[in-house]
């Protein structure tokens, strides 16, 4: 069938033009649910532990990159969390307006999207927040050298992002 052919036959069945146009609509509404729908991930709460061992585990990695600075020596870290994982969830909007003529009032409705999955009903999200870092306490055999101490923050404010005024150095015992 030729595309002119196509187009005659539509514009004679208005039946048909507005059933090809809802197929395309779903079709498209299926397409943006499909790459979300083989992954999805749990709405749950972070515990407190799952944020302890978060902050246990980068603070093990900073405690190896700060051993490696000319001589920070022996290191010891801890790092406390302003919040934790946060996550951002799919939503749809719905609005239905009034226009000025029939004095009807605009409404619009904000919710969360749920697909169901083998466990049960799972919220989709979006994407993952990593906890805020509230400071960090660095104790090393040469905190006590300028140097070391200057070196260590800059490479700690650096990686985490944050001001250096959140990063304190002292020297081991």
């Amino acid at each position: 069938m030729q595309l002119g052919e196509l187009h005659k036959k539509l514009t004679e069945r208005p039946k048909l033009k507005l059933a090809l146009a809802l197929a395309g609509a779903l079709l498209g509404l299926l397409l943006l649910i499909l790459p979300t729908a083989g992954s999805p991930k749990k709405a749950k709460e972070q515990s407190g532990d799952s944020q302890q061992d978060y902050a246990s585990q980068l603070a093990a990695e900073l405690e190896e990159l700060i051993s490696l600075i000319d001589g920070a020596g022996d290191t010891k870290v801890m790092l406390t969390l302003e919040s934790g994982v946060e996550n951002v969830f799919a939503e749809e909007s719905k609005s239905s307006g009034g226009d000025d003529f029939s004095g009807g009032r605009a409404s619009s409705e904000t919710s969360v999207t749920v697909i169901e999955t083998e466990d049960g009903d799972s919220a989709i999200v979006r994407k993952q927040l990593e906890p805020v870092i509230k400071g960090v306490a660095i104790v090393c055999e040469g905190g006590n050298t300028v140097r070391v101490r200057e070196s260590i923050v800059s490479a700690v404010s650096t990686v985490l992002g944050i001001s250096s005024s959140r990063v304190s150095v002292t020297g081991m015992r």
